[in-house]
């Protein structure tokens, strides 16, 4: 990593990936770097733990000392109140992203397609061709469905939402009820808990 002044203000910049193939100044030695404003760089708090700590956007200090500069980011430990935040919105997109999920390859996430799969239930013997209708599935691919297999979807779409929003009460209660970080971190769904026991 290297540092620079961009418009008078210090800046981490990665010249393999910047200056690649460019000039052959990607070849050059840290000293005939610094002749151009890049100086080797030391960071101090880059790595962090993001469940435990915040961490400034940039750096809060910079030092330029014999053609080597010291950016260091400032690192505190993260209140409470927002590891619960942050989890909770996680636990949100968990939720929205599982209750979105194809069933049997029918896309269903969006209200759009919920309300096709009802309309088609519900006009049932205007649309369909006989015992069935073709239908565009989540693949793209294009089949003939039943007006049962559309009625168990969107059954199978309601038991789901019903049961993710009921978990997604539970961990937001646990939430609530976290005295720390430790605990507020042991909080998972339960997939996520049958997969970290998978690995062990």
């Amino acid at each position: 990593m290297y540092a620079t002044k961009i418009n008078g203000s210090w800046s981490l910049v990665n010249l393999v990936s910047r200056f690649k193939d460019v000039g052959g100044f990607h070849l050059l030695s840290d000293v005939e770097r610094a002749k151009y404003g890049f100086y080797p760089c030391t960071v101090i708090g880059e790595n962090y733990d993001k469940e435990r700590e915040n961490r400034t956007e940039v750096p809060i200090s910079w030092e330029l000392k014999n053609n080597h500069v010291t950016a260091t980011y400032q690192v505190a430990p993260k209140p409470l109140s927002q590891a619960k935040e942050e989890k909770r919105e996680s636990f949100k997109e968990k939720r929205d992203s599982m209750i979105a999920e194809d069933i049997n390859n029918f896309q269903i996430g969006r209200q759009q397609d919920r309300e096709n799969i009802q309309g088609a239930i519900d006009k049932w013997d205007i649309l369909a061709e006989g015992d069935s209708r073709h239908w565009i599935m989540a693949d793209n691919s294009v089949r003939a469905v039943t007006k049962q297999e559309l009625i168990d979807v969107s059954n199978a779409y309601a038991i789901r939402q019903n049961n993710v929003f009921g978990q997604y009460g539970i961990l937001c209660a646990m939430l609530e009820m976290a005295a720390d970080i430790d605990e507020v971190i042991a909080i998972v769904w339960e997939d996520e808990v049958e997969e970290k026991e998978e690995g062990n």
